[in-house]
């Protein structure tokens, strides 16, 4: 510890030096498309795409997909940050149903370890 010329009761106060905040490495963000069981597609956007899926498929993910279980993942992209997400899925719910499957065909998500190794 190093002193300093602060005093407290006559003393000099010691002071840790501060250390640099550890680097953490930034979080993904992802845009999805779920295929709910009445056929309909639903798409959204997370940080955590394993949860988000898990979370759908318990009644604790969006209202629109509670009475449609079970969801299955189809389709999803990787983004650095959550505003390029979050953008994209508002893309995405532009596009018709044709397009959407166009989009999915592209490249389909095969299997859950998909999902795994990108986290």
């Amino acid at each position: 510890m190093e002193m300093t010329d602060d005093f407290f009761c006559g003393r000099p106060v010691p002071h840790k030096p501060k250390k640099d905040p550890p680097m953490k490495e930034p979080a993904k963000s992802y845009t999805y498309i779920l295929k709910c069981s009445d056929n309909t597609l639903y798409t959204g956007w997370t940080t955590n795409l394993k949860n988000r899926l898990t979370a759908h498929n318990t009644g604790k993910g969006a209202k629109y997909t509670r009475p449609r279980r079970p969801v299955t993942l189809v389709y999803y992209e990787t983004f650095p940050t959550k505003q390029q997400a979050m953008q994209r899925e508002a893309a995405i719910k532009k596009l018709s149903r044709p397009q959407k499957e166009r989009l999915i065909a592209t490249n389909p998500v095969t299997s859950i370890k998909t999902i795994e190794e990108e986290s």
